[in-house]
């Protein structure tokens, strides 16, 4: 019986994955102030910053839940009282850190923002 390897556990492939992850996430910065200039978004319009946040990650969210669906993963949360730590995980977490994200990406250039939190943690 010949057991394969997954395709994350080959050298190659885990080479690609991570250069693609890394190239996408380095991307993020350009394409936000490219976004800003698109949409016209100014530095002083919270509002608009905060719709296009969280229309870039609905569609994530929702790309992420189509491909998980056609793998047939399953999301059942195991406690219903779980749901509340969940929400104000993501509340918290998501939301107070993108909005402080967008908020000081527009007020910088975004090759000085890329520098800055590639020397955080």
């Amino acid at each position: 019986m010949t057991q394969t390897k997954s395709i994350f556990q080959r050298p190659l492939w885990v080479a690609v994955f991570a250069l693609t992850a890394a190239i996408a996430w380095g991307w993020a910065y350009p394409l936000i102030k490219l976004g800003y200039s698109e949409f016209a978004i100014t530095a002083d319009m919270t509002g608009s910053k905060m719709l296009f946040a969280g229309i870039r990650f609905c569609l994530s969210g929702l790309i992420i839940l189509a491909i998980a669906s056609a793998k047939k993963r399953n999301f059942k949360v195991r406690k219903p009282t779980d749901w509340w730590y969940i929400l104000l995980f993501c509340m918290m977490n998501t939301t107070l850190h993108y909005a402080f994200f967008y908020f000081g990406l527009s007020h910088s250039e975004g090759s000085r923002a890329a520098i800055l939190n590639s020397l955080s943690v």
